[in-house]
């Protein structure tokens, strides 16, 4: 079988296209290592997203999709993708160097890290992240680093794998250095994180001391902020997993959550106890400020649930809403002369932005925009510093304050004598106030039924006379009386005791209804019941009468001795026009409404018999 030129042609320029897309698959660029090496990488490396995570290296190192990244620090932000980088060195060195690729993050959830010469075979292969327990890394460092040998003249490249848990990357200042260079580095970092977490440790300290003597709540508040922002700080940097929970990666991650929430919201708690936000702001900014600091605390079962992204993602909006109300807040009270507000206000505003700077690694394109340097990266730390000494001359001008107020004090008992008679005849007073509550509650004791809580009915004929009298004034009347079906015989059957208990459980039920409408409940006399209704319809008394009854049916208590088996009541209910009720007396009322209630009855019980009277005197109509 021959084929068609046409068709040759077809297949060459396939083939052509194919080989020079293949061609065109974006080359490393490479990176000149020599003795001694130590420099950033970043903005030499490529970057490769694989959605569904499923690419091998083998088919990544041959896709044309690579793009080259400029940036010193390279920041995916939130994605659900897979991530590749990629670097090409080229040895310049005349012997073997041992080198060290530092992704500069101790934060990132999983990394797989290749080494290919340039056919594509592989040298080597690790695995690191802090999704993984500390001892799986190749190099016991905060941040995951892989070492690897370059030989002279040797052309390798580096393959990074980054995967997330749940969708957040963190920021990656990639650092390439000799193993040499490298350990000098990390040991210089720890030192300086030493003295910095040692500060730390020792300003908590010094002011648990004072709490202790003082007892003054803003320095203990302030003892249990630097806690917490230790934790998420000493966490932040790696230290946590290296030091504290080697073995227990997912620990860590949500101790990250609960440190920085923490740190938020006990920020928020020492503002306002350190300057007295609930005595010098209004009503409406104060609960603002609880608001937002309770809701800093919102993260943290999120976190516990190991939902790290979606807790960050509620975290920095809330936390930084909270930074900058609060800030706002010291602001305004500083330019009102409030001495607390202005350390208050110096000492967080460094800290702020540089907590601010950290939240950005969540947002690329604003990230982008900042300058990269370490002192970029780490300006919260350096912010956190100059807190620490402000907040300490801030709390020693507390402390000299207090011993101002302590001297006042002293002077203040010179003049106690003259106030002896003042301090007398306040506690005349108070004892007349306590007797007045004590007749207060004989008062209310003596219209109240002891058994339910009802009111008694007294009280009831007491309601009846005022409901007349707003008659006067063109409100309507209703009266609802009811009492519970065949009680009698539930008494007899279970006793005393559990009848008791029903006319509680009875009561407890209809006040909840009466309460809806603002209405209270009386208990007349045995089983029986009665209400006077706030409405302005016939039917509206209608459907209250029958709600009530309704919330008797619901209790759903067996009743062995009724014919319908359960526990019912049954109900009457009049309502009078104001016309109608002018020419009443409360035993008319009361004879009307329980005449209601026996028609119930007799209708055969469980039952609301309802009359509406629309007209006064001999005219009067009932409906």
């Amino acid at each position: 079988m021959s084929l068609h030129p046409f068709a040759l042609l077809m297949l060459f320029v396939g083939w052509w296209l194919c080989a020079g897309q293949e061609a065109d698959a974006a080359e490393p660029r490479p990176v000149y290592v020599g003795a001694n090496e130590n420099r950033p990488v970043a903005a030499q490396s490529q970057r490769l997203e694989d959605p569904a995570g499923t690419l091998t290296v083998d088919q990544v190192r041959a896709d044309p999709r690579w793009v080259d990244d400029d940036r010193a620090t390279l920041n995916l932000g939130a994605s659900h993708s897979v991530w590749w980088l990629r670097l090409r060195l080229v040895s310049t060195s005349a012997q073997a160097e041992e080198l060290v690729l530092d992704t500069g993050s101790p934060l990132q959830d999983y990394v797989d890290f290749h080494v290919l010469d340039v056919a594509g075979h592989e040298r080597l292969m690790r695995r690191g992240g802090d999704r993984l327990p500390f001892s799986d890394r190749q190099l016991q460092t905060p941040s995951v680093a892989f070492r690897f040998v370059l030989s002279p003249g040797d052309t390798v490249d580096l393959y990074l794998r980054l995967r997330s848990h749940d969708g957040v990357f963190e920021a990656m200042p990639l650092h390439l250095a000799s193993a040499m260079q490298h350990a000098v580095s990390s040991a210089t970092s720890m030192l300086w994180q030493g003295l910095y977490f040692g500060g730390l440790l020792a300003l908590a300290a010094y002011n648990f001391i004072v709490f202790v003597l003082t007892r003054r709540a803003a320095f203990g508040v302030y003892v249990a902020y630097l806690m917490a922002f230790l934790l998420w700080s000493f966490t932040l940097k790696g230290l946590s997993a290296q030091y504290l929970w080697p073995n227990s990666p997912q620990l860590v991650n949500q101790m990250l959550v609960i440190g920085g929430s923490l740190s938020f919201a006990l920020s928020g708690v020492f503002a306002i106890s350190y300057m007295q936000l609930a005595h010098r702001l209004s009503r409406r900014t104060y609960a603002l400020v609880r608001g937002l600091t309770v809701l800093s605390l919102l993260p943290i079962p999120i976190g516990l649930a190991d939902h790290y992204a979606l807790a960050w993602l509620v975290c920095v909006p809330v936390g930084l809403s909270g930074v900058l109300v609060t800030m706002t807040t010291s602001a305004w009270l500083a330019w009102q002369g409030v001495r607390e507000a202005r350390v208050f206000l110096l000492a967080f505003a460094l800290l702020s932005v540089g907590v601010l700077i950290n939240s950005l690694e969540l947002y690329p394109v604003l990230y982008a925009v900042l300058p990269s340097s370490a002192i970029v990266s780490d300006f919260w730390q350096i912010g956190s510093v100059v807190q620490m000494l402000l907040l300490a001359l801030g709390l020693a001008d507390t402390m000299n304050q207090m011993r101002a107020a302590k001297l006042a004090a002293e002077q203040e008992v010179n003049r106690a004598q003259a106030r002896q008679a003042l301090e007398l005849e306040r506690q005349v007073r108070a004892r007349t106030l306590e007797l007045q509550r004590a007749n207060d509650l004989l008062q209310r004791l003596s219209v109240t039924d002891e058994l339910t809580g009802a009111f008694n009915r007294r009280h009831f004929n007491v309601l009846c006379r005022k409901a007349l009298d707003r008659a006067q004034q063109g409100v309507p009347v209703a009266i609802c009386m009811f009492d519970v079906d065949y009680f009698k015989a539930y008494n007899d059957i279970y006793g005393h005791q559990a009848g008791d208990q029903v006319l509680q459980a009875v009561s407890a039920a209809v006040q909840a209804e009466l309460q809806l409408s603002g209405d209270r409940l009386c208990r007349l006399g045995g089983e029986e019941f009665g209400a006077l209704l706030t409405v302005d319809t016939a039917d509206a008394a209608e459907r209250l009468a029958v709600r009530l009854r309704d919330a008797v049916r619901r209790l759903a208590i067996p009743h062995n001795g009724s014919p319908l088996g359960k526990l019912r009541a049954s109900f009457g209910m009049v309502f009078w026009e104001p016309e109608a009720a002018m020419e009443l007396d409360p035993d008319r009322m009361y004879a009307a409404v329980d005449q209601l209630l026996y028609n119930a009855k007799q209708s055969g019980r469980d039952r609301v018999a309802v009359s509406a009277i629309v007209r006064q005197g001999p005219d009067a109509e009932a409906v």
